[in-house]
Parts: C-alpha cells; sequence; structure tokens
C-alpha cells in the first residue's frame, strides 16, 4: 500500500453502499486518519457480523428498500442527521463509490470540501459502466425529491462512467485489484485483502450462489432468463449442497431457486462473503458480476463462475464485455448463456 497520502481535512466522511466500499474504508481509517474523526454511513444492508471497531469512528446505519424503507423516508432520515451534525461535517475529506448516489452527490457538491477521494465499488471500477437512460432519468427525479428533503442533487445526465473519474477531482483512487482497473484518477492506492488464500479448505460438491440485482441493467425479462440460466447451470453439476446468498440489498428468491433445486439451502448468515465462506468450505461459487467472485478468487481456492448473457442488449454490451475480460484475466470462468437480444 502507498505510503505518501496526506489528508487534508479536519475529518473524513465515507459513503458506503457495499461491503468492499466497507472494507476499504476501515483500512484507510485506520492507515490514515491520525486520530481525526471518521463518518461512515452506511447504505449497504444489513452488515451481519461485520463491526466497525475503529477508534474515533461514527457509523450511521441507513435501512434499505428490501428492509422496507422508502426513498423519502431515506432522505428524510438523512437531513435529520445532516441538520443534528452540520458542523462536525465541515471541511471533510470525501470518500465516495461514485456521485450518481444521493448521499455522494451531496457532500462532493458542498462548498470547502478539503479532497474528493474514490473508493472501490466492485466491478464498475474494471469496466466502461456508464448511466442508463433510466438512471438518468432517476437521477433527474433524485434532482426533485432533493428539493422536498433539503438534499440537494446535482442530476448525473452525462455520457460519463458512473463513477466520473473522468472529470471530477479526484485526490486518489482505492483499490484491492489495480490489473484492468479503468477507473484510475489521482494516486491509485492499493489496499491489502486479509484472508491466506492458502488456508482455504473446500469440501467437494459444495456450491454457493451469490444472487444480485441485475435488473439493475438488464430488463426484467431478461435478468429473468439469466437467472434461470444460471439455476439451470448449477442443476447439471450434481452438487451435494447448493447454498443461497440473496443480495444485501435485494430480494430473496430462495423459493424461484428451489423451484429448480428443490434441496437449496438459504443462507442465513449475514455480512461480506469473504467473513462466511471459511465456514461454508464451498467449493464453487456462481454468480453474475458479482464483485465477490473476485474477491474470492483473490482470497481463496473456490472455483468461481460468471453468469453473463451471450448477446447482451446494446446499452449494456460494452459494460458486458468489460466484464467478461476482466474477469477472464483473474482466472474467473465466465459463461455466455443464449438468451434472447434485447435492444
Amino acid at each position: 500500500m502507498n505510503k505518501d497520502l496526506e489528508l487534508r481535512g479536519d475529518c473524513q466522511i465515507f459513503i458506503c453502499t457495499g461491503f468492499e466500499a466497507l472494507k476499504a474504508s476501515r483500512q484507510i481509517i485506520h492507515r490514515f486518519s491520525k486520530g481525526r474523526p471518521s463518518y461512515i454511513f452506511w447504505f449497504g444492508g444489513d452488515r451481519g457480523q461485520d463491526e466497525i471497531d475503529e477508534p474515533f469512528t461514527h457509523l450511521f446505519e441507513f435501512k434499505t428498500a428490501a428492509q422496507g424503507m422508502s426513498y423519502g423516508e431515506l432522505l428524510q432520515d438523512f437531513s435529520r442527521i445532516l441538520g443534528e451534525n452540520s458542523e462536525k461535517f465541515k471541511d471533510a475529506d470525501i470518500f465516495i463509490p461514485h456521485p450518481y448516489h444521493f448521499a455522494a452527490n451531496y457532500f462532493l457538491n458542498k462548498p470547502n470540501i478539503a479532497g474528493l477521494y474514490l473508493l472501490p465499488d466492485g466491478m464498475i471500477n474494471y469496466s466502461h459502466r456508464k448511466l442508463t437512460l433510466v438512471e438518468k432519468l432517476k437521477s433527474l427525479a433524485k434532482l426533485i425529491y432533493g428539493w422536498i428533503y433539503h438534499v440537494h442533487y446535482y442530476p448525473c445526465v452525462r455520457s460519463l462512467h458512473i463513477t466520473r473519474y473522468e472529470d471530477l477531482p479526484y485526490v486518489a483512487t482505492f483499490t484491492f485489484e489495480p490489473r484492468r482497473l479503468v477507473t484510475t484518477a489521482g494516486s491509485v492506492f492499493v489496499l491489502d485483502d486479509i484472508i491466506n488464500k492458502n488456508d482455504y479448505v473446500s469440501e467437494p460438491g459444495r456450491i454457493l450462489f451469490l444472487d444480485q440485482e441485475i435488473t439493475e441493467i438488464f430488463s426484467k425479462d431478461l435478468a429473468y432468463a439469466i437467472r434461470m440460466a444460471a439455476f439451470s447451470f448449477m442443476e447439471n453439476l450434481n452438487a451435494n449442497e447448493i447454498y443461497y446468498k440473496p443480495h444485501p440489498k435485494g430480494q430473496n428468491r430462495i423459493n424461484l431457486l428451489r423451484s429448480i433445486i428443490p434441496e437449496a439451502i438459504l443462507l442465513e448468515k449475514k455480512g461480506a462473503v469473504e467473513n462466511i465462506i471459511g465456514e461454508l468450505r464451498v467449493e464453487k461459487c456462481v454468480s453474475f458480476y458479482s464483485t465477490a467472485l473476485l474477491v474470492l478468487r483473490r482470497m481463496t481456492t473456490v472455483e468461481t463462475i460468471s453468469i453473463l448473457p451471450s448477446a447482451p442488449p446494446n446499452h449494456t454490451a460494452e459494460f458486458v464485455e468489460g466484464i467478461a475480460k476482466s474477469f477472464d484475466e483473474h482466472g474467473i470462468i465466465v459463461l455466455r448463456v443464449k438468451t434472447q437480444p434485447i435492444s
């Protein structure tokens, strides 16, 4: 890890929408905060046993839509925290995964921020992930919601990468894996994984399926077809045990999986997959474009398999092909399933 980063602010603010960003934030706080207060805004769902124990660190935890929180209620809660802590958040270093998230957007557009930094946020950092038309329209809707709840939002409608690494003044980019990293803005700092790959022991015939909300880039019909293709693939593996882990911010589709594989086991444990993989001892892990595949490939001997469409829609083709190339370079098996192309 680089040693020459000097944070500029009186405090640090971290916007975390997933476990990779949370893990990075903890390392950054430990290495660079030097006793200054750090504030983590967590929007990633149930953290399980992943505790925040760094000194001088304050956690603001928000429920997700999957936990019953509406967007209006989320903004109301966020606005309340801003009002109660406005003096504490001045002259801050801001760490964000991308400016499309409302909290990241709010803080990066505040006057007199000390510095802006890019946190790792999964495979968007390794592909040319641009906002879809639907996401651009949602960005305009966030502007209206921001007026209502006093959380000012600046719409992201330009055809740039979702992180806007091309034009935002990021001081540094943080990553756990620099190979094929697309979002290189400012200095690049490589963070450390913790698990020793050689310590991992698997049980033959055990499979873990990591679900995702892939409708963020695919239509509902195409997402359903890809998901069912993944289920059929696992059915043909003749595994002894298949574990299903829903996305922390997504739906639980165990019943859909059981319509194909009745003996599938719902994984009750919450939190980042790397925190529970040692106990599961699975031989294979199947998902779509989850960052966890890359994490498990780096940290364990699990055989990682990505299910992607062979003919993605035109507006997602660049993203999907970038993911496939990156996964292939990192030793992740990429299976392209045939689905009806949707433009």
